[in-house]
């Protein structure tokens, strides 16, 4: 490589070395750029992870009648370093065919940083036919950093006829 002669006359004997120096650092400063863009637009959406998967949530009985209540007990956790606004809906699934009922849905919950344990009480639909079930569902996460989509279910449990 051949250094013009006015950059040599202007910086001596050192001038390759500087010349060098300074084609390595802009080459550095591109690389850095590079890779910021990149994760900026490419792995935004894969880092927005607020809410784990937590499943199976455990039940307290292992059978309860029509109408009744089976208690849930689920680890509920938000990864993230903000509140998180979410939206969920539940079915109840049916172990020996895979028929669904859906049930509850709601928006516009706010799930504070951090994890906690909570006991849901969930009452058993007097109509639901009896057999093994479990209750599943699905939470989604909207922010500014992203969308997440994340499944649940508890462990299966009896449904028994009413009065029986």
């Amino acid at each position: 490589m051949s250094v013009p002669e006015d950059i040599r006359k202007m910086w001596g004997n050192g001038g390759r070395h500087l010349l060098i120096a300074f084609l390595g650092l802009l080459a550095s400063a591109l690389l850095f750029a590079t890779i910021s863009i990149y994760a900026l637009f490419v792995l935004r959406d894969a880092q927005f992870s607020p809410l784990p998967d937590t499943s199976p949530q455990l039940v307290a009985e292992e059978s309860v009648a029509q109408g009744g209540v089976i208690h849930v007990t689920a680890v509920k956790c938000n990864d993230s370093d903000d509140a998180t606004v979410f939206d969920y809906a539940t079915v109840w699934r049916r172990k020996s065919d895979r028929f669904a009922i859906s049930r509850t849905a709601d928006t516009n919950i706010v799930r504070e940083s951090g994890c906690e344990t909570i006991v849901f009480e969930n009452k058993i639909p007097s109509d639901l036919p009896p057999g093994v079930w479990r209750i599943e569902g699905t939470e989604v996460a909207r922010t500014g950093a992203g969308t997440q989509v994340v499944g649940w279910y508890t462990e299966w449990f009896q449904v028994t006829v009413a009065g029986e």
